[in-house]
């Protein structure tokens, strides 16, 4: 009969401590972790470069390609499951795998080349290209079919495609164009501009972004330009723009400061998600749904 007691003692014991913690536990106050939303890909140039991905709140860092040479701009192509880059030194463009698998050449263009946008619709690859000419051209899926969409006297950067009114938006130092994909129907949207500008482009709700490498000022207006409004200023030395309007978000790189830094589409909540290790540094870089 007293080991029974002794047990019984036990056991309410041991229930009135689970109890505590538990009244302990829940005043505590909760931290809401950001649920992931979509996956970014960038190019992070270092003495070995790579690409590398992290969730859009800097987790999960994994690296999918290295042992590259200077990899100015990463394109994806969802439909396909494939990853796109480009080397600034040679003009190299390759693919593999989206887990960096299974690489393989494309094409081999000139050195100078920056920006890279795909299409899985048409099955063509854009790229701008500032060797000798400053230029954006294009290729099928399989390297052939070089064509010059749009050539400029300066320096054409980051540029962007509406693959449903097949419509590129590119800017050189001192104009905002559209062209058609096959090059014709040139259009100024905005002239005046003064700098080197990235594009980016929100099919979704009508609106291309302008982002100013040298100032670090990122600017929103309507596609045809009108109703222009700054967003963001004085960023340190960004270069590429990219835009996820399903989540209301978009994110850039900043070249000196080593970052990748996550924003709200009207510019508000600016916050690094990733910092470089080392010598490296992210320039080129996508959205994975």
């Amino acid at each position: 009969m007293k080991k029974l007691i002794q047990k019984k003692t036990l056991q309410l014991f041991l229930a009135g401590m689970f109890l505590l913690l538990m009244i302990i536990n829940c005043s505590q106050p909760v931290t809401a972790k950001r649920e992931q939303k979509s996956k970014l890909v960038f190019t992070e140039i270092n003495t070995t470069s790579r690409i590398k991905s992290i969730y859009d709140d800097g987790s999960l860092e994994t690296c999918l390609v290295s042992g590259l040479l200077f990899p100015m701009d990463v394109a994806i192509d969802e439909e396909n499951q494939h990853l796109y880059w480009i080397e600034n030194m040679n003009g190299l463009i390759q693919r593999s795998n989206l887990d960096g698998s299974d690489i393989i050449n494309v094409t081999i263009g000139s050195s100078s080349s920056i920006g890279l946008v795909v299409d899985p619709t048409t099955e063509k690859i854009y790229w701008s290209n500032n060797h000798s000419t400053h230029t954006i051209r294009s290729c099928n899926y399989d390297g052939t079919g070089y064509a010059s969409i749009a050539s400029s006297t300066d320096t054409i950067v980051y540029f962007s495609l509406d693959r449903e009114n097949q419509l590129i938006y590119w800017a050189d130092s001192s104009t905002l164009y559209s062209v058609n994909t096959d090059g014709t129907n040139l259009q100024v949207i905005v002239a005046g501009l003064s700098g080197n500008y990235s594009t980016a482009l929100d099919t979704k709700n009508d609106k291309i972004y302008l982002l100013d490498i040298g100032a670090g000022d990122i600017q929103r207006m309507n596609l045809d330009g009108t109703n222009s409004e700054t967003l963001v200023t004085g960023q340190v030395s960004v270069y590429k723009l990219v835009l996820d309007p399903e989540n209301n978000q978009m994110f850039w790189s900043d070249y000196d400061e080593k970052n990748i830094v996550r924003a709200n589409l009207d510019g508000s909540d600016i916050k690094v998600i990733y910092t470089a290790e080392g010598s490296g540094t992210p320039i080129g870089l996508t959205v994975l749904q």
